[in-house]
């Protein structure tokens, strides 16, 4: 799950326990009763658009290297690899993430991630196959 919570920024769509974690009205220092709903494929372009405004702290439309960084930098694991994935998701190389490529990456991960092609992705399907979908995308693994 640490690779998951690697590119929460990213991928917080594909993580169903990520997008809790998110939300103001949980309480961090418990872990959820029950698993929280399966996370549709349709819900990941809005959820990554307004992740991505959370981010753009200059409000220009892309999140440039600092802004990522800043946005991950209590995370030890990001410390590690967090250029990694930022540059894979750089997929036209020019030092910044548009909101198509986050988008789009995002796509990619849950396509990877959701191995019943059922169109959602549990809390299971997360953490059956997340490490093994980042390290194919990335190369990054725990």
């Amino acid at each position: 799950m640490k690779t998951l919570r690697l590119a929460l920024l990213a991928f917080a769509a594909i993580s169903p326990v990520s997008l809790m974690a998110q939300d103001p009205a949980a309480s961090p220092d418990r872990a959820p009763q029950t698993a929280p709903p399966p996370m549709s494929r349709q819900q990941i372009g809005p959820a990554m658009e307004l992740e991505f405004d959370r981010h753009d702290t200059d409000h220009d439309g892309y999140l440039s290297w600092q802004e990522w960084e800043k946005s991950n930098d209590n995370d030890p694991e990001f410390q590690t690899n967090g250029k990694i994935v930022f540059d894979h998701m750089d997929t036209d190389h020019d030092n910044r993430l548009a909101r198509q490529e986050m988008v789009d990456w995002s796509l990619r991960m849950f396509d990877c991630v959701d191995d019943n092609r059922d169109g959602a992705i549990t809390q299971a399907e997360g953490q059956k196959n997340g490490q093994r979908c980042m390290m194919s995308e990335t190369g990054v693994s725990d």
